[in-house]
C-alpha cells in the first residue's frame, strides 16, 4: 500500500512538472483583466487545459494584502509597490484620460487646464484604489484639489457614467475607445496632461513559485510594453 502511495505521488509530481495538472491563482483588478489579461489567460489555459486558473478581483492594495497572506501567486497591481519582501517585474505602460459626453461639447479640441477641469463635475474611482491615490498625488504637485462628484469602484461603470453626462470621468483609456469611436465620449485633453501608468507583476520574494505561476509570468513577460 505505501509503494503503491509512493508512485501515485510520484505520478503526479510528473504531472505538475510536465504542466499536466495543478493550479495557478492570479489577483488582478477587473479592469486589467478585461483589457490586459484576457487573451493570456486564455492562451495559456489552451496551451495548459489541465492547469486550473483561478482569478481575484480587488484592488492593488488588498491584491498585495492576498499575495502577502498566500491567498494569491501572483498579482497585477499599479506601480509603485514599495515592500521590501515583494518582488516586482514590469508588465506594461498604460494611459488615463479624462472623457465627456456632449453634454460638455464647449470643452472639445480644447486643451484645457486642471484648474479648469476642477471647475466641473468629476468622477473618479474610489480613494482606496492605488489608481486614485496617482491621480491625487499628481493633482496635488499641480496645486489642485479635486472633489469628486462621485466616485466609483468600477472603471467601467465611470464609462457608463460619463456617457449619460453625469460628469467628466478619469478612465483608462482602452475601457472608453469604444465610445469614442461611436461618439459617445470624447477625449477632455489637458493643457498640463496625466503621467502614464505602470503596471507590474508582483510576487512574493521568499516564496518558490509553481511551473505553472513561472509559465504564466514568462507569458506576461513577452507583451511588448505600450
Amino acid at each position: 500500500k505505501a509503494y503503491h502511495l509512493i508512485k501515485s505521488a510520484e505520478s503526479k509530481f510528473q504531472e505538475i512538472n510536465n504542466m499536466e495538472m495543478g493550479e495557478i491563482r492570479i489577483g488582478a483588478s477587473d479592469t486589467a483583466c478585461k483589457y490586459f489579461l484576457i487573451a493570456y489567460l486564455e492562451k495559456f489555459s489552451e496551451q495548459y487545459p489541465g492547469i486550473k486558473i483561478r482569478v481575484i478581483n480587488r484592488t492593488s492594495p488588498q491584491l498585495l494584502n492576498l499575495l502577502k497572506t498566500g491567498s494569491v501567486d501572483l498579482a497585477i497591481v499599479t506601480l509603485p509597490v514599495s515592500d521590501s519582501d515583494i518582488q516586482v517585474e514590469p508588465f506594461i505602460t498604460v494611459e488615463d484620460i479624462f472623457v465627456a459626453s456632449y453634454k460638455f461639447a464647449p470643452l472639445k479640441d480644447k486643451d484645457i487646464s486642471l484648474d479648469t477641469l476642477g471647475r466641473y463635475p468629476i468622477l473618479l474611482l474610489e480613494g482606496k484604489s492605488a489608481t486614485r491615490r496617482n491621480i491625487d498625488n499628481y493633482l496635488k504637485q499641480h496645486g489642485i484639489e479635486i472633489a469628486p462628484e462621485i466616485e466609483l469602484e468600477s472603471n467601467d461603470l465611470l464609462v457608463d457614467f460619463a456617457r449619460i453626462g453625469l460628469g467628466i470621468a478619469c478612465v483608462l483609456k482602452e475601457s472608453a475607445l469604444e465610445e469614442i469611436q461611436r461618439g459617445n465620449l470624447f477625449e477632455v485633453k489637458l493643457k498640463e496632461g496625466l503621467p502614464p501608468r505602470k503596471l507590474g507583476i508582483c510576487f512574493m520574494k521568499n516564496i518558490s513559485l509553481s511551473r505553472a505561476a513561472l509559465t504564466f509570468i514568462r507569458m506576461l513577460q513577452s507583451i511588448p510594453s505600450s
